[in-house]
């Protein structure tokens, strides 16, 4: 996805110091332009009201994440994933990162507002404060009860790729790490299984 090679991106540079790379030509168009182009074609599918990213087909095929393979159990076109919300949150420090690097303030502020509004708007629209874990907004508004590897994803890493860590509160942080060692969930061999949620999980 855009916020790993974002991620990626930004680690090369530091690594080796390569900042050239940024101006590289690419079919006629330097790679730092590429990065933003990309971006700002995401901003498309914001929703003005929550803040979120919604999903639709050319979404969801495009740029969620496929961690699970579920998208029609959790709600397609017009819902909000938890965890592609994550991961396209990834992409804006990382972003804000290079352009710090490339000198363009202006937009590394920009970009970093942004990754600030939406790790706001996940926190508070898809938080299920009575299941204790990050799930799906819906295109009604409510949230859903869907649980999945997702909302893990959502709360605890994010964008590891970049820098290690979620998007939850330390006490959303500390309900999904509880989640870890729930009989549901944990067995001697590890965490059995999240497909709770799916109509054909058999006990």
């Amino acid at each position: 996805t855009l916020g790993y090679f974002c991620g990626l991106m930004h680690k090369y540079m530091l690594t080796t110091g390569d900042m050239a790379l940024l101006e590289e030509d690419i079919g006629g168009m330097a790679v730092l332009q590429r990065l933003e182009d990309a971006l700002e074609a995401q901003l498309h599918y914001r929703d003005d009201k929550t803040g979120l990213f919604r999903i639709d087909d050319e979404f969801s095929s495009g740029l969620r994440p496929l961690a699970e393979h579920v998208t029609p159990l959790r709600g397609a076109g017009g819902s909000f994933h938890s965890d592609a919300n994550a991961v396209f949150h990834g992409a804006l420090p990382a972003m804000a990162d290079i352009e710090d690097l490339a000198g363009n303030g202006d937009r590394s502020k920009r970009y970093r507002d942004l990754a600030q509004d939406l790790q706001s708007s996940i926190q508070a629209h898809m938080w299920n404060d009575q299941m204790q874990f990050f799930c799906d907004l819906q295109m009604d508004g409510t949230v859903s009860d869907y649980m999945g590897i997702g909302g893990f994803l959502t709360g605890l890493f994010a964008n590891q790729v970049y820098r290690p860590g979620g998007l939850a509160t330390k006490e959303q942080a500390d309900k999904l790490t509880a989640w870890c060692t729930h009989p549901d969930f944990v067995s001697d061999l590890g965490v059995i299984s999240l497909a709770r949620s799916n109509p054909y999980f058999d006990p």
